[in-house]
């Protein structure tokens, strides 16, 4: 059993016998009342999310999850293998729990892989990680150069040409919030940004 008020990004809580992993975690203290924690989680099995209010002296039961090490080896329709670094057995991580996966993982790296009743529930992927845009429909490229910082250059041919990367348009003299996202779907994925003029003078941003 655990409290509410310990409950943390990263706890496992079993809910109507099924283990629920907390992925975001928010304390709000009304000024009457009891504290309470809401928290965002998923589940481990099938991949639903479910959010929920737990005030903070109440005790929820949580689940007993156990942590291995598991060297990827590869994905198919059935799901996703990586060898046991201690046993060397194989683990086969269900693609249902999590259709993507396959696209955060490199073969041959490890992860750690979380096993509930004997059975891997889910494989945690670093934070960050980097990745090459090998396809966009609309970007802007960016690459250092004699002409990079200007609106225009005169060409060979007395004409106003485009830089490849135009700035000096009032971009360093204000501040930007900037949330990013990224969604994979069926082998692709779709990055996003939110772009938000958080200075005192008007700008531009060039994500």
């Amino acid at each position: 059993m655990i409290r509410g008020g310990d409950i943390g990004k990263g706890t496992v809580l079993l809910i109507k016998n099924a283990p629920y992993l907390v992925v975001e975690r928010e304390f709000v203290n009304p000024g009457k009342g009891s504290a309470f924690a809401r928290v965002k989680m998923k589940n481990l099995k099938d991949g639903s999310v479910l959010t929920q209010t737990i005030k903070t002296p109440d005790m929820v039961e949580d689940a007993t999850v156990d942590t291995i090490t598991g060297q990827y080896q590869y994905s198919d329709s059935e799901g996703h293998y990586f060898m046991d670094t201690t046993s060397f057995e194989t683990i086969m991580v269900p693609a249902s729990l999590n259709e993507n996966l396959q696209y955060y993982l490199k073969e041959g790296d490890e992860y750690p892989i979380l096993i509930w009743e004997e059975n891997p529930i889910d494989v945690k992927i670093p934070q960050k990680m980097i990745f090459t845009v090998a396809e966009s429909e609309n970007y802007v490229k960016y690459k250092e150069g004699l002409f990079v910082g200007y609106r225009y250059f005169e060409d060979d041919t007395s004409k106003q040409s485009k830089v490849v990367f135009p700035f000096g348009h009032g971009l360093s003299y204000t501040k930007f919030k900037i949330d990013n996202s990224i969604k994979f779907n069926k082998g692709k994925f779709k990055v996003s940004s939110i772009v938000t003029n958080i200075g005192k003078r008007s700008g531009k941003c060039v994500v």
